[in-house]
């Protein structure tokens, strides 16, 4: 039981770490694509904005 609840607060600390950075991350960076996937009205978080190198 104890594993279960290491694992649920892992992905807890997670999902509040990518909402700090998509809240964090602003407007779509320059030469950058910007796709808001997940549909949360934001363009900001992991995967939704492709850059050219």
């Amino acid at each position: 039981m104890e594993k279960v609840i290491k694992t649920i607060t892992a992905m807890a600390m997670i999902l509040c770490l990518g909402a700090a950075v998509s809240a964090y991350a602003g407007p779509c960076p320059p030469k950058c694509s910007c796709v808001d996937l997940n549909g949360d009205g934001d363009t900001t978080d992991f995967g939704e904005v492709i850059c050219e190198k």
